[in-house]
């Protein structure tokens, strides 16, 4: 009642989720009217004790984390200032608990022409390099510039790329909300089917004409000779093998990963994508400056040869394990009668699609025990 009406579904969901995981425990059966000071005081602190949650893929932790804290902390102060001015209670117990808002002590520095040459002057990674140029030149959002497929270069000659789709990770439950004239393209990756969210390519309102400096066209028309014949032309050209476009948490950790090699400052790509557009006191633009003074084409630097063989130690050992895990499934296969799980795949994603029902049946297993 309070948080489904002003929120969006993703808010709503996690709010679901701390009720189900941490708030059902330590309020339990109490009624309305019986909450005040004591109760109050109570619930909080078993709150604090309670054991955390297992994620999937991550170790859990012995207690419930300081966010989680948070957040229940939150939703009781919500809750209560409903029941307060609905008359259903006399006051809010749970506002001197109200979490204070974190303030960072310090922001991200700024970008400047040291920095960034520091940076791509280092870079080993060929896309890795040219989507830093692209951030750097274009002034396209990073979710845009990962949109890019080989269709969008078709106009390198005329000095400029197209831009009309963007790629974001969505909830499930927001996609199924939104217009699907709107949706070009949703991404399952493989392996990873019950998730809650997936890679979805958009359509942008309005299509861009994004003109670029003659070198990072030359380095695109490099790019898209080698390449491009080996790919559809809807296909984006930062994705890997399966076809599935470069998640941004992917090519945050990449950029990261070169930040600390290089041991800048803690830099960010957020920055970066309207640094190149930013005037100097002399009104022009930071990437006008750099490629203005390049002598040579933009060239990806060659790995060492420690890099070289830790990524081919690296892609080895994966290959190994993905040959290991085919052969344990051809020798397993005959092992275990085969069954059709159609129906109980449905059945999942109708319970995280329906809180009501997800309750319903909690409490029908509950009964039974």
């Amino acid at each position: 009642m309070i948080i489904f009406n002003d929120y969006s579904i993703s808010i709503y969901e996690n709010k679901q989720s701390l009720i189900n995981n941490y708030l059902s425990k330590v309020v339990g059966d109490k009624k309305v009217k019986e909450l005040n000071a004591k109760t109050s005081k109570q619930i909080i602190h078993d709150l604090q004790l309670l054991p955390g949650v297992p994620i999937r893929n991550q170790i859990s932790n012995d207690v419930i984390c300081a966010s989680a804290v948070k957040g229940c902390l939150n939703l009781l102060c919500q809750a209560s200032d409903y029941l307060v001015d609905h008359n259903l209670m006399k006051s809010n117990y749970f506002t001197e608990y109200r979490p204070k808002v974190s303030v960072k002590n310090q922001d991200s520095p700024d970008w400047n022409l040291s920095y960034w040459t520091t940076l791509i002057s280092n870079c080993t990674n060929e896309k890795l390099f040219i989507l830093l140029h692209l951030c750097f030149d274009s002034g396209l959002s990073l979710s845009e510039v990962r949109a890019i497929t080989w269709n969008d270069l078709d106009h390198l000659e005329d000095g400029y790329i197209v831009s009309n789709k963007r790629i974001r990770r969505l909830n499930k439950n927001i996609v199924l909300e939104m217009d699907p004239s709107s949706i070009i393209q949703t991404y399952k990756k493989k392996g990873f089917q019950n998730t809650n969210t997936v890679v979805v390519l958009l359509k942008n309102k309005q299509e861009k004409k994004v003109y670029l400096h003659s070198q990072v066209i030359e380095l695109l028309m490099e790019l898209r000779n080698r390449y491009a014949q080996n790919h559809c032309g809807d296909s984006t050209i930062y994705s890997l093998k399966d076809d599935l476009p470069y998640d941004d948490r992917v090519v945050n950790k990449h950029f990261k990963e070169l930040i600390g090699k290089v041991e800048l400052p803690e830099l960010t790509l957020v920055k970066l994508m309207s640094f190149g557009r930013q005037k100097n006191t002399n009104e022009v633009s930071y990437s006008d400056m750099y490629y203005s003074n390049l002598e040579q084409p933009l060239r990806c630097k060659e790995p060492d040869i420690d890099e070289i063989r830790d990524r081919l130690n690296c892609r080895q050992g994966i290959e190994c394990k993905e040959k290991w895990n085919q052969s344990f499934k051809e020798k397993t296969s005959g092992l275990l009668p085969k069954e059709e799980h159609s129906d109980f795949d449905a059945l999942v994603d109708k319970l995280k699609s329906d809180p009501s029902l997800k309750r319903e049946l909690l409490n029908k297993l509950l009964e039974k025990r």
